[in-house]
């Protein structure tokens, strides 16, 4: 409501207990995921609200929504939300890139980069191996050649080039210039 925000209703019907999300909608819906998206009556725009979260995430016009003027909601069966504005329609989705934190200390110039046989990707740059993880981060590895290019071979390994020769590395077996 326009004076307590919006809140979890329990089970047993009680909201008292339940904290106060500083939110007046206009119109929300679930995703698939369990977050409650809303559009904002008061401060505009829509505004995302995780499992667990006492603060919502905003999205207006200054961060790419086409208006701050947003009512309608909806989510398609490949689970990307619909948000219509009085100046356009707009499409968010679930983004699959993953910001590795701390990349920028360590990679200086090209690099070249492969997904490995177990699913990991993988870094090469300045004699350097980085193991990227889904999280983001990345474990050092040195020794490595001066490689421009890699491409994974598609089962626990890759094919890596540089510009003084060709290597193949595995899990197994480690890198192994031929």
């Amino acid at each position: 409501d326009a004076h307590g925000g919006t809140r979890l209703v329990r089970p047993d019907l009680s909201a008292a207990a339940a904290p106060a999300i500083p939110l007046v909608a206009k119109r929300f819906l679930f995703d698939r995921d369990g977050a409650m998206w809303a559009t904002d009556a008061a401060s505009g725009g829509v505004a995302r609200v995780t499992p667990g979260a006492t603060a919502p995430q905003r999205l207006r016009r200054r961060d790419g929504l086409t208006a701050d003027m947003a009512v309608p909601l909806i989510q398609d069966r490949e689970g990307n939300i619909w948000v219509g504005t009085n100046l356009g329609l707009n499409q968010l989705r679930h983004r699959d890139v993953v910001p590795v934190e701390g990349l920028a200390d360590v990679v200086h110039g090209t690099f070249a980069a492969f997904v490995a046989g177990d699913g990991s990707t993988r870094l090469v740059n300045a004699g350097t191996l980085l193991r990227v993880s889904r999280s983001g981060s990345a474990v050092e590895a040195s020794g490595w050649p001066d490689v421009v290019a890699a491409q994974g071979d598609g089962v626990s390994g890759a094919w890596l080039l540089g510009r003084k020769g060709l290597w193949h590395w595995s899990n197994e077996g480690g890198l192994r210039e031929l």
